[in-house]
């Protein structure tokens, strides 16, 4: 499309949303032109999760680990809303290509902006 804003905040959404439910993706379409316009490709990347109030799944990346944590540093619990129907998370590959190297860079911007530097 010519808006690599739009793939940019998308991506960024992704990396920072690994589990969702219909109410969190509506709310975030509603609120930005450029999720709105992604809607249909972000749906793509996630999976319904019908267990996942069974499962333990890891808030920073989405994916299941053992009870005693994955051995990431990163992951912590994820608690499911008690209201929400559906349950998504990112599939495999998202979260491979997109959530964990989206979550470094995120890091290391955060990183850059706490000694001065801007973008």
């Amino acid at each position: 499309m010519g808006q690599p804003e739009l793939y940019i905040e998308a991506r960024q959404w992704m990396a920072q949303h690994p589990i969702i439910t219909e109410d969190i993706i509506e709310e975030a379409c509603n609120k930005s032109a450029a999720l709105g316009l992604a809607r249909g490709h972000l749906e793509k990347f996630y999976e319904i999760c019908p267990v996942a109030h069974s499962l333990n799944l890891c808030e920073k990346c989405g994916r299941q680990y053992e009870p005693e944590k994955c051995g990431r540093p990163m992951c912590s619990p994820w608690k499911p809303p008690e209201t929400a129907k559906e349950i998504y998370r990112v599939n495999h590959g998202a979260a491979m290509y997109i959530v964990r190297p989206g979550l470094a860079e995120l890091w290391l911007f955060d990183e850059l902006i706490k000694l001065g530097l801007q973008s």
